[in-house]
């Protein structure tokens, strides 16, 4: 194998990747006399549904990146960081947070609607097709990530398809807590925030906010962001709790577009440069969350959530001059979900039982413009969501438990969709205007133009379970198995342009590994998956007609597996590192499917200089993939690509300093790339910041 890498590495432009795998292929032979080193992986916490388990009883591949982990790793963006886990794929078209995202396990373009994200529960996706907005997500407030691989609708509903992202935040702590953070980098980035929390033993308060302001990498590539939360709860004895949550976000972006194959293999003045200096959009999103606790250990918990969210998105795509209207999403939704849980015992064995009811009310309005900024179009969707669920852990003997679930879903959409009709006058009905009315082009109150407009009404219902085993050793290693059913329902972008019958698409998906304690100083997990998909919702595959929303002619079929480990190979010394394997495929014709790589791997080195000092120097390797269009393959496909980014901390008692560089080697490499059109990430760059905590009981 060493032969092998040797190889590789002497034969493909990633040298600075290569290096640390060399380095552990010397020292390897060495790890018996690891020293000893303290908790697990498999004892951290994960968050599930509204439970906290232990990472060794979720029969799914599973990962936690802590809050240490984000202090000491090199990263721009919550991005950077995700983007390092075992088959999780980095998707970005603005080179920065904005638009960004990580496609887990082969999901090429749909991965904006088959992985699932969350903050405290909160789901961050959109209705539409732009996702998760991870620009609304400070770094510096999380206390962890989960990332779930594989299907989790029966937990989390529609959407978590190929895993799910849980963003958990900062808990409070008693006393009173003051955290100062501030950072400067290369492209005039700055980005400056503070948070103040108190708490006693029954409540508690919280406030942060912060700005950042950057140029961006590219031309007309600029993020300027600002963000508000407060929060404020009560714990009434052990049975009652009760808390309320405001986030608030705003922020102005540019959209430089793609560049040229010419351009994108040109100079890096080339790379940076745009067509569309003039494209830009605006965010308000405003998030608001209440959450209440009743019961106990011995009555079982019910918790109350609800959730209300206002997004509003002016943007405008290609524009030519600064004069130029904006197009237009607003978003208007809230949401509920009650939950049930219990632990109990029976016949000498711990179980869980869990249930819970879901109902979703959105109200999503999409305006487009025309030259001279009248409404050309208006796209409207009103969503009612209802579903319910069962699951529960059952602890067959000491050393396995059976986890169980169903989840059944009603989905309803309302559509409406109104367009300018320039050469008709009269008999039109207008959008917002009460049912059957009749409207004249010379009706004084009325419109200088007619509308057409056209709704349907769309009905989805679908059902999922799933069933899963996890065997535990003497040594804390633990073993497991799952099948798994998923579906996804069409969201009212892929609706407002799509072929007749556009319906939702299912899956079977079956999950192995094992996740092995070989000491307290090494530690690994492999894990192994099948998948296959029908009727799954792709954009422009019918040769017979304009591209369009359909349903996919064949099922896709996804195998592969990740493994990982984490070595403490002395007191000042630890190696972690993954390999990512996929294989996507359309099953009949055997067609790759686009932008999914099928090898990433990654290696990260932490070396603690002093107690208070340490280096992390991370690699990360993606292998070619097919461009985002060529579903038949024909095309050469883009190159793999190879970074390296490394940053220096130090800590002293409150205080935190770090310098960091991104792109080490100067890699020159593009996530995203359409038709020969490439959306190119940073090359070298540096940023330097501080963080400074003040903790008083």
């Amino acid at each position: 194998m060493a032969d092998r890498l040797f190889k590789f590495c002497s034969t493909n432009r990633a040298p600075g990747f290569c290096l640390p795998f060399l380095g552990c292929i010397l020292v390897a032979p060495a790890f018996v006399l690891a020293q000893e080193r303290g908790a697990h992986a498999v004892d951290q916490i994960v968050v599930t549904g509204y439970r906290e388990e232990r990472l060794a009883e979720i029969p799914r591949s599973a990962s936690v990146i802590s809050a240490d982990d984000l202090t000491r790793l090199p990263g721009n963006n919550l991005v950077d960081y995700l983007a390092r886990q075992p088959n999780l794929n980095l998707r970005a078209t603005l080179a920065s947070e904005k638009f960004s995202g990580v496609d887990i396990r082969g999901q090429g373009d749909t991965y904006t609607s088959n992985v699932l994200w969350l903050v405290d529960g909160f789901r961050l996706n959109a209705e539409d097709l732009s996702g998760a907005d991870l620009s609304t997500v400070a770094v510096d407030n999380i206390r962890q990530i989960d990332v779930i691989r594989g299907a989790n609708t029966v937990r989390y509903g529609n959407g978590a398809v190929a895993g799910v992202i849980n963003i958990v935040t900062r808990d409070v702590q008693p006393g009173t807590e003051v955290r100062v953070r501030g950072r400067v980098g290369s492209y005039e980035t700055v980005d400056a925030g503070a948070d103040l929390a108190w708490s006693n033993d029954s409540v508690w308060t919280a406030l942060g906010g912060s700005h950042y302001d950057s140029n961006g990498y590219r031309d007309n590539g600029g993020l300027e962001k600002t963000d508000f939360s407060a929060a404020a709860g009560v714990q009434l004895l052990d049975s009652f709790s009760a808390s309320l949550h405001l986030n608030f976000h705003e922020d102005e972006f540019g959209l430089p577009g793609p560049r040229s194959s010419e351009e994108f293999f040109g100079s890096a003045t080339d790379r940076q440069g745009t067509q569309f200096p003039f494209a830009s959009g605006r965010t308000d999103d405003n998030r608001y969350r209440a959450e209440f606790d009743i019961g106990d250990k011995d009555t079982g918990i019910l918790t109350a959530r609800l959730f209300r969210r206002d997004r509003d998105n002016p943007f405008r795509f290609g524009a030519d001059a600064p004069d130029d209207p904006f197009d237009d999403i607003a978003e208007d939704s809230a949401r509920y979900e009650l939950q049930y849980s219990k632990d109990f015992e029976w016949l000498s064995r711990d179980h869980a039982l869990f249930a819970g009811v879901v109902g979703d009310d959105v109200d999503y309005v999409r305006t487009t413009r025309n030259t001279v900024g009248d409404i050309a179009e208006t796209q409207r969707g009103n969503i009612n969501h209802r579903a319910w669920f069962l699951a529960a852990d059952f602890g067959l003997t000491a050393n396995l438990m059976l986890s169980v679930g169903f989840r059944e879903d009603q989905f309803q959409i309302d559509r409406l969709n109104a367009q300018r009709v320039t050469d008709l006058c009269a008999d039109l009905v207008v959008i917002g205007a009460p049912p059957n009315q009749v409207t004249f082009c010379n009706d004084p109150g009325g419109f200088s133009a007619g509308f057409e407009t056209e709704s349907q009404r769309d009905t989805y219902r679908n059902d999922a379970y799933e069933v899963g085993l996890v065997y535990t050793t003497e040594n804390g290693s633990n073993w497991f198995i799952a099948f798994a059913t998923s579906f996804r329902n069409p969201n009212v972008d892929e609706l407002a342009l799509s072929a007749e019958n556009l319906r939702p698409q299912t899956g079977d998906h079956l999950d192995a590994g094992v996740r092995s304690v070989w000491s307290r100083s090494l530690e690994s997990s492999v894990a192994i998956f099948w998948n296959e998909t029908d009727d799954e919702i792709l954009f422009g595959l019918d040769p017979f007609s304009a591209p369009q929303n359909i349903n996919a002619f064949e099922p896709i079929k996804r195998t592969g597996g990740e493994a990982d480990f984490s070595w403490r190979v002395a007191d000042d010394l630890e190696l972690s590192g993954y390999l990512g394997y996929t294989r996507a495929r359309f099953k009949n014709t055997a067609a790759a499917v686009p932008l999914v790589p099928e090898w990433t791997a990654g290696l990260t080195v932490e070396a603690y200089i002093t107690d208070a000092a340490g280096l992390t120097v991370t690699s990360r390797y993606v292998g070619s993939r097919f461009e985002g269009n060529d579903f038949n393959n024909t095309e050469d496909k883009v190159d793999s690509y190879a970074t390296v980014d490394a940053q220096f901390t130090y800590a002293l008692n409150q205080i935190s300093l770090f310098v960091g560089i991104s792109n080490l080697f100067d890699e020159v490499y593009a996530p995203s790339v359409y038709s020969s059109n490439y959306y190119p990430a940073p090359e070298r760059n540096f940023y330097a910041g501080f963080r400074y905590q003040i903790q008083s009981t």
